[in-house]
């Protein structure tokens, strides 16, 4: 924080928050830790995406052979562990060999909870992704000291921008920090106290519009100011796709389309948004190692799988129709 100004410093320190980062950072670093490279999605307002986003990188990371774990910390909602679990529904009932990452739903709120379940299922893992609750918890907390890269999704919306700094209408000026914004503050200084470097902080611009080209302009402006006093750096996210949604219930990306061959003829291009996302997300290398596949071996009926067909050629063909203007 040394180079900050002091107006930027005395704006920082007006943060208060629930817990002392210190207690967080010093909860995290005293449990052992497999060497995984850990993403945390994570934003205390709920709608911005980071469930969706989540799933399409650990699937991304899945199918380009790293071995995945992804965590789901809202055990009420279990929006990453559904689509998950979807996926590996969609694998046995259409018997296609797709990459299925290993996931679980973390329910106790605690840091050894979390740090079990990583140890359990995910020593062997090159990347832990988390999907962090919507909401202020101690788990949540946990979540972002133990993040190599954080990554926080927002939409083109200034209501999403106060969870970072609050914005005065008039002058656009910077009038008060943001709660979410002062957390990950907090936690990033105590964790250079200690010695450890801080996460790789991405303020993803997701859910872009062609059709918001003004908004995304002043969005982004605010945004490149924000990463400025919080030491953070922006990214794109996905864009406002209707497949994206529609895929996500049967756990699929378009990319899975072609290794189904009942579908390969609706199969269309592959958006390019998941592969430019991980590219900037600056990962490392994926490492040596098998990555996470289902072969099931399950009886599903003819029946059975002419409906889930049906049912998944019939939100294609949506797809296709309320999309053209995506």
């Amino acid at each position: 924080m040394d180079n900050r100004t002091d107006e930027q410093g005395e704006f920082i320190n007006r943060v208060t928050l629930p817990e002392m980062a210190e207690r967080v950072v010093a909860d995290v670093r005293s449990r052992q830790l497999p060497p995984g490279h850990v993403i945390t999605f994570a934003n205390e307002k709920g709608g911005v995406g980071k469930s969706t986003l989540a799933f399409h990188c650990a699937v991304a990371l899945s199918n380009a052979g790293a071995e995945v774990l992804a965590l789901d910390l809202d055990y009420r909602q279990r929006t990453l562990a559904t689509a998950l679990e979807n996926r590996r529904g969609t694998a046995t009932c259409l018997s296609v060999d797709i990459a299925c990452p290993n996931y679980a739903v973390v329910e106790k709120q605690t840091g050894s909870a979390l740090v079990q379940e990583i140890n359990r299922l995910g020593s062997k893992a090159r990347f832990v992704i988390i999907d962090a609750p919507g909401s202020d918890t101690p788990l949540g907390r946990r979540a972002i000291a133990l993040a190599n890269t954080l990554v926080t999704p927002l939409n083109a919306s200034f209501l999403d921008l106060q969870q970072l700094g609050r914005f005065n209408p008039v002058s656009m000026q910077l009038s008060a920090p943001g709660p979410f914004a002062g957390l990950v503050g907090a936690i990033q200084a105590e964790r250079v106290k200690v010695g450890q470097a801080p996460a790789d902080w991405v303020l993803l611009k997701n859910r872009v519009r062609s059709s918001e080209q003004r908004q995304q302009k002043r969005i982004d402006e605010a945004l490149d100011r924000l990463a400025d006093v919080w030491q953070a750096r922006t990214a794109s996210g996905l864009s406002e796709r209707v497949a994206y949604r529609e895929l996500f219930l049967f756990g699929l990306l378009h990319g899975d389309l072609k290794k189904i061959p009942q579908l390969r003829a609706s199969a269309r291009k592959e958006p390019q948004d998941i592969g430019r996302l991980l590219a900037e997300l600056r990962l490392p290398p994926m490492g040596i190692g098998s990555c996470n596949r289902r072969t099931s071996q399950a009886r599903v009926l003819e029946r059975t799988r002419e409906n889930y067909l049906k049912s998944l050629q019939t939100h294609l063909a949506s797809d296709r129709v309320a999309g053209r203007g995506n």
